[in-house]
């Protein structure tokens, strides 16, 4: 009997070859025991180090999303700031000032004279601040020309009952709701005589006032004594 062999077909290189992982598990496998065991090592080092990379990758990802949310968080604190700053400024800004004299005519709870307010509602800063008697002018921003002032009208240190005087200097920063004397006779001197001549004296007085707001806004105000004393 005849056997026949049967003639395999195409070349070698078309059968099917290991792969690769086998021939790295083949290849170890003819490794000395020393020799697998520094293989093994560098092969976990290697996994470490890609295990490494990937972390540092990520924590890298990670603090730039922190970093740009901290930036965004940082700018929604600027924004609200400059809304603070300008709603500050309009509310500054709407605050205007308003000075006024008034005349306090009879004994109950104050001096009698001549009183000072800002009934506004913000500061005013007083600017210039004068005293007209008869034809002449007077400094009442200083302390000097405000004790001419009264002598001119007749009012003297020497006399009894003489009015205090509140001399408030250049630039003088008047708040709101501050009411102050300013040329009265003190209470304890509750002389009709005294204030019949403190009336007379003081009718001829013309009182003005220039005043700007924080924002430079400027007005003015003036006071005829003749209105409310004779």
């Amino acid at each position: 009997m005849r056997v026949y062999k049967r003639k395999l077909e195409g070349n070698e290189g078309d059968m099917k070859k290991p792969s690769k992982w086998k021939e790295f598990v083949k290849y170890i496998k003819k490794l000395k025991p020393d020799t697998k065991i520094l293989g093994i090592i560098a092969i976990f080092t290697v996994i470490i180090a890609i295990a490494s990379l990937i972390v540092a990758l990520m924590s890298m990802l990670i603090a730039s999303n922190q970093a740009e949310e901290s930036r965004k968080q940082t700018a929604a604190m600027f924004d609200e700031i400059k809304e603070m700053k300008l709603q500050t400024h309009n509310f500054l800004k709407a605050a205007k000032p308003h000075i006024t004299f008034t005349a306090q005519t009879q004994w109950v709870d104050q001096d009698v004279g001549v009183y000072i307010r800002n009934s506004g509602s913000g500061t005013a800063i007083i600017k210039q601040l004068t005293l007209q008697v008869k034809d002449k002018t007077y400094d009442a921003l200083n302390a000097k020309s405000f004790i001419e002032a009264l002598n001119a009208m007749g009012l003297y240190v020497s006399d009894d009952g003489t009015p205090t005087y509140n001399c408030f200097g250049s630039e003088y920063h008047f708040h709101q709701g501050i009411y102050e004397n300013f040329i009265v006779i003190r209470k304890m001197k509750r002389d009709e005589a005294i204030f019949k001549k403190f009336s007379n004296a003081i009718s001829p007085l013309v009182i003005k006032i220039k005043y700007e707001s924080l924002f430079s806004e400027k007005f003015e105000e003036n006071f005829i004594a003749a209105q409310f004393f004779d």
